[in-house]
């Protein structure tokens, strides 16, 4: 799978639903692999991800409601990984226009219910 990662920007337009279901299958896997593993799929989500940047908006916003509402450090360690690929796939622009920044000082540091895990 991330191998076909690697090789997407080569691939082009002709094979977008291949990559559209490996980019899913990555994102699937993050959850249940190591931390190896993580941080290849995160270097492979950028190339996928510029090919569908609507489906890739819509992973970086349920990655983060997973990132607010994750209980276990695994699962908080996979989204972090995603989100991190997704936005250095949709680029600063679109951190901006979510105002992702406001939203972790907010949430993570401003909020007194914030988990030990979180800080």
């Amino acid at each position: 799978m991330t191998l076909l990662g690697h090789l997407a920007h080569y691939l082009g337009e002709m094979s977008q639903k291949k990559l559209i279901v490996a980019f899913e299958k990555l994102i699937e896997l993050l959850p249940k692999s190591s931390l190896a593993v993580k941080k290849a799929i995160c270097r492979c989500i950028p190339q996928l991800a510029k090919y569908f940047p609507d489906r890739a908006k819509q992973y970086l916003t349920a990655q983060l409601e997973t990132l607010r509402q994750g209980k276990t450090e695994k699962v908080l360690t996979a989204a972090a990984y995603a989100c991190a690929g997704l936005t250095k796939a949709l680029g600063m622009q679109y951190v901006a226009e979510i105002d992702l920044l406001g939203v972790i000082e907010k949430e993570s540091f401003e909020s007194k219910k914030t988990d030990p895990i979180r800080k």
